[in-house]
């Protein structure tokens, strides 16, 4: 052998025997390194398991996952004494823990840099809720955890154990897998009842904008000496606004944001609005405080909650996936568990924030500072709850943008109504509302008799002429073919079809215009009504006693709300279709119209009485403007009580009744669309109320004992019973084209979905413990 041939042999053996040497020396100090670790001995179903991991995965601590077998007794009872899982602990630092809160406490206090989780207290109904929802959710999981692939379960022996122990507490695993449909369908009932005890940001918006307009007339009357007329009217147009702009909110979400950075979008302008009349309401002689409240109402307030409306509820039923039987089940209860939240809101405002702004909380909140704080709180927590909203965002199912709907409504519209003369017909009805609302709205601020009475004549037509031709042509779409490429238009049948769905809708529309013109007396000629009612909460009691604010009787409605949404839902609902009359959606408008007519005719009949009956001697309302006296009948303020109930339940039967069948019984796409059309249908009604305030200001003077004002409840009587008789006509053609929801994309979140175990998997993703897998 060559010298050469001698030292490339031997730099072989060499650095062999090096390399060897080297991998074992890495392996020892890897080895050394790996008992230094905080190890974690778990299982991989344990959901107390798992949120240890999650907490050591958020920190990106480095430890050593060890996996117990499930018959394995003797490794946890060697450590903590008894057998259970998991357990934490550090090598000669820290003795092995049981608990995994202490274990999450620990980490987050000691390890990984500063702590990360916050403390929060346990929802005792949430706390009930886990009890009372355990028996369903381990007849699901425990059997199929029998059947996985765990780690804890890889030898036979481990598998059977836990087969045996199970089963024993929740019976044979054959009997629970063969009732799954039943438990899924719990399981999808427990998840609505846990949505109504978390805390909902809708409730928060709704009490913001009922604490901002509970008081409006009052606050227009007394704190800038507007005449009682005015003062209902520029009520009226603020809220005609805040249902008109969500034409825009609609396009926008469509066209180019998405619903969710849409509401975030018109949430802040919105707050903007709330800061400036919050401003403008700082007792002050100067009158640049009216037209700062002014600009922030009318152009923040209303451009804002206008804004936010089409595309929260939307936002909310996008959570369901209509495929399943069970989620359009859900669906339903969504939309009376949605009102049920804005009535809450509406409940607080009227029943405190209404009597803070008159009376104040002296001496904490002296009488001058009541509007000033009553606007000032509610700002301040919508402030919260939009923070809250976008702190959200990772939990809502959104819906990318497609492109504008209402501008693809608009241009099939136009395209056919151009080559047809019923297109052309329904054309103008629509177009007439715009007139509507301007002529009505410009005879609010023009004092001369006979042009106000004029233009308000002129918009009240206008209105009418367009809820009448849609009553009588508007379920004829035939027309709308004209618009298919087929025909020589330029968009597909299927978009031409998904107008016809909505435009179908639109005698519908028109009925419920006429519902809203009721439902706008209480924020207007109620609030008047109630002014000279007795206020004392007891009109027993002496003449120096506290007046409550006649705003506070809006309670009623909300509070009607609140106790029979539930009660409908779970009881009458049910009950009609066990005997056969089946709740549909339009039997329950029908219902509903009903109800607003006999609230009207019981308005008339309270006005009638209060101005038959005798005064409170030596007491002025509280309604009255400074260095002004306005007498109150001796008839009690809650003598009004039963016309806000009436329109309490008909709001329950029309109103969430509305919200669902422009939902259902459009395609997806136009379902937006549709909503801020429902919504339109609001500003409309308080166009309407307004307009006959105008018309008819001669019989509501500053003083209503001066006046009529039982007249305008009779004429409003009179209207709603003709819009009801025409209801039931037209109503029996009607012909239910609902169509289950396309799927979307597979990251989609929707009602019971595999959103949490795809969510779970990605979260698990992130840790990336030492693995030293063991199945003692």
């Amino acid at each position: 052998m060559s010298d050469l041939t001698k030292t490339l042999v031997a730099l072989t053996v060499g650095g062999a025997v090096g390399a060897i040497g080297a991998t074992i020396l890495n392996e020892k100090l890897k080895t050394k390194a790996s008992r230094n670790l905080p190890k974690l001995f778990t299982y991989e179903h344990c959901p107390y398991c798992v949120r240890v991991r999650m907490i050591l995965g958020w920190k990106n601590i480095k430890h050593e996952l060890i996996f117990v077998a499930a018959d394995d007794m003797d490794t946890p009872i060697n450590l903590i004494g008894v057998k259970k899982v998991p357990i934490f602990e550090i090598p000669g630092k820290l003795k092995p823990m049981g608990e995994s809160l202490d274990i999450i406490q620990y980490v987050d206090k000691h390890l990984g840099g500063p702590p990360i989780l916050k403390q929060s207290s346990v929802s005792p109904g949430i706390q009930k809720w886990i009890q009372d929802t355990a028996p369903v959710f381990r007849r699901l999981y425990h059997p199929r955890y029998a059947m996985a692939p765990f780690a804890e379960f890889a030898q036979l022996g481990g598998r059977e154990f836990y087969r045996k122990k199970k089963e024993s507490a929740i019976g044979p695993f054959s009997e629970a897998i063969d009732k799954t449909p039943e438990f899924v369908a719990k399981t999808n009932q427990y998840l609505i009842e846990l949505e109504a005890l978390l805390p909902r940001d809708i409730f928060c918006e709704r009490l913001t904008y009922y604490g901002l307009t509970g008081s409006l007339p009052i606050f227009f009357h007394k704190q800038f000496g507007i005449s009682n007329v005015l003062s209902t009217e520029l009520n009226n147009a603020f809220t005609s606004l805040s249902y008109l702009t969500p034409l825009l909110g609609a396009y926008i979400a469509d066209r180019h944001l998405g619903r969710f950075y849409t509401i975030i979008l018109f949430s802040s302008v919105y707050l903007f609005g709330l800061l400036l009349c919050v401003y403008g309401a700082w007792p002050s002689e100067s009158n640049n405080a009216l037209w700062i409240f002014m600009f922030g109402l009318f152009v923040g307030v209303a451009f804002g909650a206008g804004g936010i409306k089409p595309n929260v509820v939307v936002l909310g039923a996008d959570q369901f996936d209509l495929k399943i039987a069970s989620e359009r089940k859900e669906k339903e209860s969504f939309f009376n568990w949605f009102y049920w939240a804005i009535n809450i809101g509406a409940t607080f405002s009227y029943g405190i924030l209404t009597n803070i702004a008159v009376n104040g909380i002296p001496p904490v909140i002296p009488q001058t500072f009541g509007f000033f704080f009553s606007f000032l709180l509610p700002t301040i927590i919508f402030g919260v709850a939009l923070l809250v909203f976008y702190g959200g965002k990772s939990r809502y199912r959104r819906v990318a943008p497609s492109g504008s709907a209402i501008g693809e409504f608009v241009d099939i519209l136009l395209q056919a109504g151009a080559k047809s003369k019923q297109g052309m017909l329904i054309l103008t009805a629509g177009l007439s509302f715009l007139p509507g609302i301007l002529f009505t709205t410009a005879s609010y601020f023009v004092s001369h008799p006979t042009t106000h009475v004029l233009l308000a004549l002129i918009g009240a037509a206008s209105v009418m002429y367009g809820a009448i031709v849609f009553i009588v042509a508007g379920n004829s779409v035939k027309w709308l073919q004209v618009a298919t490429i087929h025909n020589g238009g330029s968009f597909s049948s299927e978009q031409v079809n998904a107008v016809g769905q909505v435009l179908r809708l639109s005698p519908y529309l028109s009925f419920i215009i006429i519902f809203w013109a009721v439902y706008a007396q209480q924020g207007s000629n109620f609030v008047l009504q109630g002014c000279q009612m007795d206020l004392r909460f007891d009109s027993t009691t002496s003449s120096s006693a506290p007046l409550i604010s006649s705003a506070m009787l809006s309670i009623l409605d909300s509070s009607v709300i609140l106790a029979f949404i539930p009660i409908f839902d779970k009881i009458v609902y049910p009950f009609l279709h066990s005997i056969g009359m089946e709740p549909t959606l339009l039997r329950k408008i029908g219902a509903g119209l009903f109800c607003s007519f006999l609230a009207m005719a019981m308005a008339a009949w309270i006005e009638y009485t209060r101005k038959q009956a005798g005064y409170v001697d030596n007491i002025s309302s509280n309604c009255a403007a400074s260095r002004e006296t306005l007498p109150m009948s001796s008839i009690s303020v809650w003598w009004q009580t039963p016309q806000y109930l009436l329109i309490g339940i008909g709001e329950i039967l029309t109103s969430i009744s509305a919200y669902d069948l422009f939902y259902s019984e459009v395609p997806p796409s136009m379902r937006s669309v549709c909503q801020a059309l429902n919504l339109l249908t609001t500003s409309l009604g308080y166009i309407v109320g307004g307009g006959l305030n105008s018309i008819f200001s001669f019989w509501i003077p500053g003083n209503l004992n001066d006046g009529h004002l039982e007249y305008i409840f009779l004429v409003l009587a009179f209207i709603v019973l003709l819009n009801w008789i025409a209801f039931l006509i037209v109503s029996q053609s009607f012909e239910s084209h609902q169509t289950p929801r396309t799927r979307e994309k597979e990251e989609s979140v929707s009602g019971f979905s595999p959103a949490l175990p795809r969510a779970a998997r990605k979260l698990m993703a992130k840790m990336q413990p030492t693995r030293a897998e063991a199945t003692r």
